[in-house]
């Protein structure tokens, strides 16, 4: 190392010198950078998670899905509910577990895209509201995974959402959201992605 010797009963101080050649390691997650991530960040998605199964089970069971338009297929969206509300309780039971961190994660946010593109086919009145929920999925699964598999979030969030809508219109039905909104949501799903990312790294 390289030593800074100043005067006479001043402090000295010591850092390794650089290693040459030594390999970079770019786009590190905080699941890379911090050997035993906290359980509360995972604790409170997993939270989030159930959150979104509740809301799309009030939708369809409670009054509230009278303030909503009619259902486009009810047997789906109850299916939907009760399936997501079921996944999101044992994500969240296996979230505790640290050596499986990066599928729990990954595949918990692979879980939350389908439900909600299953959601929106049967319940296309609040297509923007889930499509919106989903939003702080994708950049939270950005923010904890490496580079490659946030961005691939995003892709797979976005890609739902074209298929949802070529789904509608080969169904003869409409899907309930413009072109231009649903361009703004895949720029958004990736842009967010990227940002949260970078947030993650500080």
């Amino acid at each position: 190392g390289r030593t800074v010797r100043p005067g006479p009963g001043t402090l000295r101080l010591y850092w390794p010198a650089e290693t040459p050649g030594a390999r970079r390691v770019p786009h590190a997650s905080i699941i890379d950078r911090i050997e035993s991530i906290p359980r509360r960040e995972l604790y409170f998605f997993a939270l989030y998670r159930i959150l979104e199964a509740g809301v799309v089970a009030a939708l369809v069971f409670s009054p509230l899905a009278e303030l909503t338009a009619a259902a486009r297929s009810h047997a789906l969206a109850a299916w939907v509910a009760c399936g997501y509300l079921v996944a999101a309780l044992a994500l969240l039971m296996l979230g505790r577990n640290e050596r499986l961190l990066l599928p729990i994660v990954f595949g918990g946010t692979c879980v939350d895209i389908l439900a909600v593109t299953l959601a929106t086919h049967a319940l296309p009145g609040v297509g923007a509201g889930l499509a919106m929920m989903l939003l702080f999925n994708v950049a939270a699964a950005a923010m904890m995974l490496p580079l490659r598999y946030g961005l691939a979030a995003a892709l797979l969030a976005s890609a739902a959402l074209v298929l949802e809508y070529v789904w509608s219109m080969l169904a003869g039905a409409s899907s309930g959201r413009p072109l231009a909104e649903l361009s703004m949501f895949i720029s958004s799903y990736l842009a967010l992605a990227w940002l949260a990312h970078q947030i993650g790294q500080r």
